[in-house]
């Protein structure tokens, strides 16, 4: 509400809060928490477009023999939940009403795994090519292959990753 003030005042328009509050909802808009996403660029979105294409076709055999792995961190202090917004209903997602996340940061402990595979912590606040590459060589790769052989080639040695700098560094 302090943002709509400030333009208001900018048009030197004064208006009480009430009255605001009460035209706001009218406009059948209401105050959210911002949705958050991952900030993408365009190369990300033509790169994710390009993957999904790709994966259009796929059988559901085919994705049973998908495992999947990606990194996330937990944060341990303070509130992230992130600034309020004005939006209508089915707006969740519009561009305006998001605020836009990026990996890194401090305050929390960042995990990696992969399906029922091992979970490994990460000493620091974000991953990095040479760490995902060595998670990989040394986690990933041994219980994969063990895996395989226990479960008779139940598993097909597909690996996906998303469209991270990290994930597509091998």
């Amino acid at each position: 509400m302090s943002n709509i003030h400030n333009v208001l005042d900018n048009i030197c328009a004064k208006f009480e809060k009430e009255t605001l509050r009460s035209y706001v909802d009218r406009l059948d808009f209401k105050s959210y928490r911002a949705a958050h996403k991952p900030r993408l660029t365009a190369r990300h979105r033509k790169s994710r477009l390009r993957w999904a294409k790709e994966h259009l076709n796929w059988t559901e055999g085919q994705w049973r023999s998908v495992v999947w792995s990606d990194e996330s961190r937990f944060c341990v202090e303070g509130s992230k939940r992130g600034k309020r917004v004005l939006r209508k209903e089915g707006e969740r997602y519009d561009e305006r009403n998001i605020m836009p996340t990026v990996k890194c940061g401090g305050g929390g402990a960042m995990v990696w795994g992969g399906g029922f595979g091992p979970l490994e912590i990460i000493d620091t606040s974000s991953i990095d090519q040479e760490t995902y590459i060595n998670i990989l060589a040394n986690r990933f790769h041994p219980w994969f292959t063990m895996s395989r052989r226990i479960r008779k080639g139940i598993l097909s040695s597909k690996r996906m990753v998303d469209v991270s700098i990290i994930h597509n560094s091998i």
